[in-house]
Formats: structure tokens, sequence, C-alpha cells
């Protein structure tokens, strides 16, 4: 497991986890309710949600029926996850809580055990994410399917253009709503982003271009799926860099 990774992510459970209650709470439930009636098959039964922090696709699939398996290399983000939870009632017993890095599941899972795998805002994170879309190919049933949802989010990093755009839209945000979702705690643990492999690259072209690689027969791509997800404050920070969805079947 990746230690710095797993320290950083434990310091900012508290700040992400507040985030993730107001998602609860909110139309986003509803939302993502009706992109996965859409994208699921009819024969899908077990999903896989990798980097799952504290919960909530994880806890949007389980309010469908699905049989859900979440996992993070977290402990702080999986308490988070477990409390959330607790708002199914029975259908809580739906999902399954395990610590696990990404970087394990081939080994932790049989092949072919999942009908869908998905994730949010992780790939950005991956340290080899080639490998980790491959392990999703090989954990999928047959017609299987892997969502994809992330964003360039330290793709300003490396374009000056983009860069000033965020900047303008988080001055605006910081006037209209006086906070821009920050931690109000320090974190310890902080990440070199520019480290990571796909901080300066450009998606979701890449994922496009990898997930063909790993024997993916039909991917759809969504540049920006916010329209219905985000809300206003959400679009005006991130428009920029705005949440992209890749649908891949295998």
């Amino acid at each position: 497991m990746d230690a710095e990774m797993i320290e950083h992510w434990n310091d900012d459970a508290a700040n992400y986890g507040d985030i993730i209650t107001d998602e609860l709470a909110s139309f986003r439930v509803e939302a993502w309710r009706k992109l996965f009636r859409e994208k699921m098959t009819t024969q899908t039964d077990r999903v896989l949600d990798f980097g799952c922090g504290p919960g909530f696709l994880s806890i949007v699939a389980a309010t469908l029926g699905y049989r859900v398996t979440g996992i993070d290399s977290s402990p702080e983000m999986l308490k988070l996850a477990e409390k959330n939870a607790l708002t199914l009632g029975d259908r809580a017993q739906n999902i399954e809580w395990r610590e696990l890095d990404v970087t394990e599941i081939g080994d932790a899972f049989l092949p072919a055990s999942f009908d869908v795998i998905l994730s949010r805002n992780v790939t950005w994170t991956l340290r080899d994410p080639s490998r980790t879309y491959r392990d999703c190919y090989r954990l999928l049933k047959p017609s299987g399917k892997l969502f994809i949802f992330d964003a360039n989010w330290n793709l300003p990093l490396f374009d000056t253009e983009l860069r000033a755009e965020t900047e303008r839209r988080y001055r605006l945000c910081m006037e209209r709503y006086g906070d821009a979702f920050e931690s109000k705690t320090p974190i310890k643990a902080e990440l070199d982003v520019k480290k990571l492999p796909l901080s300066s690259v450009r998606r979701p072209q890449w994922d496009e271009q990898i997930l063909r690689d790993c024997g993916f027969r039909s991917i759809e791509v969504i540049p920006d799926i916010t329209p219905e997800l985000w809300d206003d404050k959400e679009k005006l920070l991130y428009g920029a860099t705005p949440l992209f969805g890749v649908f891949a079947a295998k």
C-alpha cells in the first residue's frame, strides 16, 4: 500500500466526509440514481466501487438493489462510509466495506467477479493507472462495464491559460460563497501532485486509449457530465475542469 497516500486521505477524511454528507442529503442522490439506471445493464448484480471514500457511490448503488463492495485504503474514510450507510437501513447489508488498496484488487478478487466496476475522483491519484484498468478488465464478467468519473484536476498546474481560469473561478467562488470546499483542519501529509503520472495528461482522451488497449470493446465518453450532477457552486469553482464520465464495456 502507498503509505503517503493513505496518510493524506486519512488527514482529509473529515473534510471530505462533510462534503459527502451534504451530497447524500441533496438532489445529487437521485441524479446519480438516474445516471446509474441509464448505464447499468438489467443483469447488473455485483458492483465494485474502488476508492469509495465516505461511500457516496456505493450507497447510491445499494439503493438500487445492487450488491456492492466498497474498497478504500484509508481506514478513516471507511469509518465514515460505514456511518453514512446507516441511512440505508436494511439495505446497508447490501454493502461490504473492505480496507484495500486499489493496487491489490487484482489479487483480492477472482476474475469475472463483478458486473460493474466504478469509481469517482480516484484515477488521478493512482501511481499506475494503466495497471488498475487492466485489473478492472480481468475482474469484470463478460459484457461487464467500467464506469470512471474523474476530471483534469491538476492540469492547471501545467497549462497557463487553464490556471488563470481556475484562479478566476476560485476568486469568484470565495466572493460569492465564502469558501471553496477547503479543509478546515491542516493536512499534514500533503501530496506532491506534480509527481502523479496523470496530472499533466489531458483526459478523458488518455483513458479512452488505454481502455481500448486493455481490450474494452465499446467505450462511451461524456466530456462533461456535470449539468445534472453539480450545483451552481461546483459549476463555478470547478467548471474549467468538469467531471467527465467514461463508460467502457468488456
